[in-house]
């Protein structure tokens, strides 16, 4: 009797028996792989074509109207568009592992705003014929990664990276007032933010036809770093301008994405691959701007989104 039952049990497992239901049929997993061992140097260029732009603090320049004081009054702190460049430098080894060094710069662009009241003029009690805000930012980052790419099939590619970050970001802004009886009052201001922290991301590429990728690259760092603002205030005639100057450590979360097409030239051992995407970079307050009426420090966000294209050179060792 025991046999019988053993042998049941037995048969029973063997087939698949299951009392709560059927399991569906049996998945066939891909195959996941490293790329074949190799040694490769790396160079690539791209120009950027990006817009700075601003919110909290330095979301809007000033209003329309200081009477209603709708949302359609405000005049919003929009930088002009402007070309900056990335380059870099990459170093491959082993099955898939790479180290690589980036370097991003925005060429700073001079935008002016014109309004009835532009925050951050002094002496607000005056009743200016003319206000305006000038504003300047400016961006550079540096990205250090070693990464691991691996093939998830023959269409697919991951890249898994980690690495650092170091960045600078800086805005100057004049904002004048002008009044019929008043020389021209105005307030400059400075603020800059540099920063250094960790970082890690992940690239994803598929293969819509020989050569020829799309992909999506998301990352995101933390930096810690000194937050410094300096703010000049006063009028033409005036020889003795009011002066704050604030310093404070701030951390910076920071979050960026691409996403693009690329093509590559096989040459023998070489490999040229031009690039083309858009691109979105977010720091989260790194900026901090003087608030004259409550004598604290207000934080703003600084982000930059456009396109960017280029080439990339590759040579097997």
């Amino acid at each position: 009797m025991r046999l019988s039952k053993l042998t049941l049990v037995i048969t029973l497992v063997g087939s698949g028996f299951a009392s709560a239901g059927t399991m569906g049929p049996i998945c066939s997993p891909g195959n996941v792989t490293l790329p074949c061992a190799q040694t490769a140097w790396g160079v690539h260029a791209n120009a950027l074509y990006l817009q700075s732009s601003y919110s909290g603090a330095l979301g809007y320049s000033g209003f329309v109207s200081p009477i209603s004081f709708s949302a359609t009054d405000y005049v919003h702190n929009d930088p002009n568009w402007s070309w900056g460049f990335e380059i870099g430098a990459s170093y491959y080894f082993n099955t898939g592992n790479d180290f690589s060094v980036d370097w991003f710069h925005l060429i700073s662009p001079t935008t002016t705003n014109t309004a009835n009241y532009i925050f951050g003029v002094p002496f607000a009690q005056r009743s200016y014929d003319t206000t305006m805000s000038i504003i300047k930012p400016n961006w550079d980052a540096v990205n250090i990664q070693l990464g691991q790419l691996v093939n998830v099939n023959v269409l697919k590619t991951l890249r898994f990276y980690g690495g650092a970050q170091y960045a600078r970001i800086a805005t100057s802004m004049t904002n004048t007032g002008t009044a019929f009886s008043f020389p021209t009052d105005y307030d400059i201001e400075d603020m800059q933010f540099s920063g250094f922290g960790p970082r890690l991301g992940l690239d994803m590429a598929y293969d819509l036809i020989p050569n020829f990728d799309a992909y999506a690259k998301v990352g995101t760092g933390v930096l810690v770093g000194s937050s410094k603002t300096n703010s000049t205030r006063g009028n033409l005639i005036d020889p003795n301008p009011f002066v704050i100057y604030a310093n404070r450590t701030q951390v910076v979360p920071e979050v960026d994405l691409k996403l693009g097409l690329q093509y590559d030239f096989a040459l023998n051992e070489n490999h040229i691959i031009a690039d083309a995407g858009y691109m979105w970079v977010n720091y989260f307050s790194p900026l901090a701007r003087i608030n004259y009426n409550f004598n604290n420090l207000e934080t703003a966000n600084y982000s930059l989104d456009g396109v960017y294209f280029g080439m990339k050179w590759v040579s097997s060792v």
